[in-house]
């Protein structure tokens, strides 16, 4: 889905932001955006407009939903390890928020599910070349409908 070299990978990903206008916004109101996660030959230059909007953030913690490819289940799974590798380096995982998210009871721990998914680990390279200093946290769901979007938005996300 994107290159595996970390100086061909960085080279890509800044070519799509340098093709985005800078946008005069205030970062502090941005509550999230929507990227697509396609592979980045597919998808990268529409994926950057919205990263670009996040360009410079520090001390975040970016909360990444994605939907799995690979299984159906109702409740979300979450990660509870320390760390995602990307060729751009290792992000942190927010262990605050897992420790939150996993004392109720439609949060689960699936590695393999984890594992395999794209939909969400498309995302951290870009975040890599836009925010310095910031955690993921990851949250797969098999079923995205409104009643789980509710759910998740009533457990503080």
């Amino acid at each position: 889905f994107y290159p595996a070299n970390k100086k061909v990978l960085s080279k890509m990903i800044d070519g799509f932001l340098k093709n985005v206008k800078e946008e005069n916004i205030n970062k502090n109101k941005i509550i999230g955006v929507i990227a697509p996660h396609a592979g980045y030959i597919y998808s990268g230059q529409t994926a950057a407009y919205s990263f670009k909007l996040l360009e410079g953030m520090k001390n975040k913690t970016f909360i990444i939903l994605g939907k799995s490819h690979h299984a159906y289940f109702k409740e979300a799974i979450i990660d509870d390890r320390d760390i995602w590798l990307t060729p751009l380096g290792k992000v942190k995982i927010d262990r605050g928020l897992f420790k939150e998210f996993y004392r109720e009871k439609n949060f689960h721990i699936n590695h393999t599910l984890l594992d395999v998914e794209h939909a969400i680990e498309v995302e951290i390279p870009f975040l890599q070349r836009v925010c310095n200093n910031f955690k993921i946290f990851p949250i797969l769901l098999g079923d995205i409908n409104i009643q789980n979007v509710k759910f998740l938005y009533s457990t503080g996300t």
